[in-house]
C-alpha cells in the first residue's frame, strides 16, 4: 500500500508494518494498541498514511478516526497531504472521494469505508464505532481524554487498533509519557497486546556524535543525510535539537523536581531487599492501561526498603497475581487507595479474604508526606527501577485536606509506581502519627 501511495517503505517502516500487523491463530490482529515514538522527519506520516489507507481499502465499511494537535493541522494532513499528494496521483484515486467542508472533512471510499477527522478533546468519537483510531502528534496531549473517548468506540470491533504516534514532548506530554511507560513494561510480557516501537538516543549518548544520530534516526541514508542533521544541530537550541531529533525529553531542572535527584540518588542501594514483615500495595492509572504491585519491608533500624515487584499492561492479571504474592509472602496488609482508580480491587481482594486496607484522604496525604520525609532524611532504600525513577522525577503535588498528595493527573508521566511504593510504605509504617503529618 505504501508503494501504491508513491512512497515505498523504508526498512524501519517495513518492520513497523510487520510487527504491528501480527495475527493470532484465528487470523485476528494481535495488538490492540500500537505506540510509535520516533524523531521528526523520519517518515512517520507516510507510515501511518499507508496504515490508514490499507485498513480502508482492505475491509468494507471500516471507520478510521484521525486527530492531531489541533483540527486545522489534522485537516491539512488528511486532505492536503494524504489525499492530494498521495491518493490522487495513485491508482487508488477512483476509489476515494474527499469532503473538504470545514468541520466535516473526511475521505469516503467506494467500499463504504471512511476516514473522519475528529477534534482532539474528550468528546471525540462519541456515538461512533471505530476500527482504527490514530492519535498523531501525541506530544500535544496533556491528559488521557482521547484514549478514554476512543477505546469504548472500538470495544466491539475484533480487529480494532489504537495508534499513538509522536516525537516526545517538553515534559508536559503526559499521554505519550504514559504510553511509553506502558510500552517499556510490555517488552517483558510476551502476552502483551501493546506494540511498542521507539527510536531514541540513550541519555548517555553524545548529542554531537554522528553515531548517536545514526542509532536513533532510521531515515538517515534514505530521505535525509548527515549534513542536514549537522546543519540542524548548529541552528537549534540544544534542548530542542535533542527533543526533535534524538527523541529525548528535556529533563526537569533541580527547581522543578518535587523530590530532588540528589535525595533520591542517596537512597539508592543496589542490593536493598525488603525484609519481613512486608506490606503490599497495588495501584492503576485512570485509564487502567497497566497496574503496579509494590512492597515495603524493613531495611535495618529506622530504614524501610521499597520495591516494585510487578508491573504490566492491562489489569486482568492483578487479582490472581495479588493472591499468588500474598500466599507466597504473607504481607501484613495490601493497601489500596479506594479514593483512586484502583478502588474496584479492594472489594475483589476482600472477597478472597485477603487483608486489604484502605486510606482516608487525610491518611493519603500523610502517606505521601511520610514517603517524602523518609527520602529527605535518608530513611528509605530502593533499587534502580526505570519507571519508578521516572515517576519520582516527574511527580507533582495537589492540595488534599490541609496537606498535599501526589497528583496522578498533572504529573507529566504515569506516577503509578510511586503511588504504589508510597502506599506500601504507609502500610508497613502503620497509620502515621501527628508528627509525620505536621511535617507537611
Amino acid at each position: 500500500m505504501a508503494g501504491l501511495l508513491g512512497l515505498p517503505p523504508m526498512p524501519w517502516q517495513s518492520e513497523l508494518y510487520d510487527l504491528s500487523h501480527e495475527t493470532d491463530e484465528a487470523g485476528r490482529l494481535w495488538y490492540r494498541i500500537v505506540v510509535v515514538v520516533v524523531p521528526r522527519q523520519q517518515g512517520k506520516s507516510s507510515a501511518t498514511n499507508a496504515v490508514i489507507v490499507r485498513r480502508s481499502v482492505m475491509g468494507r465499511n471500516m471507520t478510521t478516526a484521525y486527530t492531531a494537535q489541533d483540527r486545522a493541522i489534522a485537516a491539512e494532513r488528511l486532505i492536503e497531504q494524504l489525499y492530494e499528494r498521495q491518493l490522487r496521483p495513485s491508482c487508488l484515486e477512483p476509489l476515494v472521494e474527499a469532503r473538504r467542508a470545514n468541520g466535516s472533512e473526511r475521505l469516503t471510499f467506494a467500499n463504504g469505508s471512511r476516514v473522519i477527522l475528529v477534534a482532539p478533546h474528550e468528546r471525540a468519537a462519541h456515538g461512533l464505532t471505530l476500527d482504527l483510531a490514530m492519535i498523531d502528534e501525541a506530544w500535544s496531549q496533556r491528559d488521557m481524554s482521547l484514549p478514554q473517548a476512543f477505546s469504548p468506540a472500538m470495544v466491539t470491533r475484533p480487529d480494532a487498533q489504537l495508534w499513538i504516534v509522536s516525537t516526545v514532548g517538553d515534559g508536559t506530554d503526559s499521554l505519550l509519557a504514559h504510553y511509553q511507560a506502558a510500552g517499556a513494561a510490555s517488552l517483558a510480557d510476551p502476552d502483551s497486546r501493546l506494540c511498542y516501537v521507539e527510536y531514541s538516543a540513550d541519555p548517555a549518548d553524545d548529542p554531537d556524535d554522528p553515531a548517536t544520530w545514526l542509532a536513533c534516526m532510521p531515515a538517515i541514508g534514505h530521505t535525509i543525510d548527515l549534513d542536514t542533521i549537522r546543519a540542524e544541530r548548529a541552528g537549534l537550541p540544544a534542548d530542542e535539537f535533542e527533543r526533535a531529533y534524538l527523541c529525548r525529553r528535556p529533563t526537569a531542572g533541580p527547581a522543578d523536581r518535587l523530590i530532588s535527584e540528589a535525595s533520591w540518588a542517596a537512597c539508592y542501594e543496589p542490593a536493598a531487599t525488603p525484609a519481613p514483615p512486608l506490606a503490599m500495595a497495588l495501584e492503576v492509572p485512570y485509564d487502567r492501561s497497566s497496574a503496579t504491585i509494590a512492597v515495603c519491608g524493613s531495611g535495618g533500624p529506622d530504614v524501610r526498603v521499597v520495591e516494585v515487584i510487578d508491573r504490566r499492561p492491562e489489569t486482568d492479571w492483578v487479582t490472581a497475581r495479588a493472591l499468588e504474592l500474598w500466599e507466597r509472602h504473607r504481607p501484613t496488609c495490601i493497601v489500596i487507595d479506594t479514593g483512586g482508580p484502583a478502588a474496584p480491587w479492594f472489594r475483589e481482594l476482600e472477597a478472597l479474604r485477603l487483608p486489604v486496607k484502605s486510606l482516608t484522604a487525610r491518611e493519603m496525604a500523610a502517606a505521601c508526606g511520610g514517603f517524602y520525609d523518609d527520602v529527605r532524611r535518608g530513611a528509605l532504600r530502593h533499587r534502580t527501577d526505570r519507571e519508578l525513577d521516572a515517576a519520582v522525577a516527574a511527580v507533582q503535588r495537589r492540595p488534599l485536606s490541609n496537606a498535599w498528595a501526589w497528583d496522578r493527573r498533572a504529573s507529566s508521566t504515569d506516577v503509578s509506581p510511586l503511588v504504589a511504593v508510597t502506599l506500601a510504605r504507609w502500610g508497613h509504617a502503620g497509620t502515621p502519627g501527628t508528627a509525620v503529618f505536621a511535617s507537611l
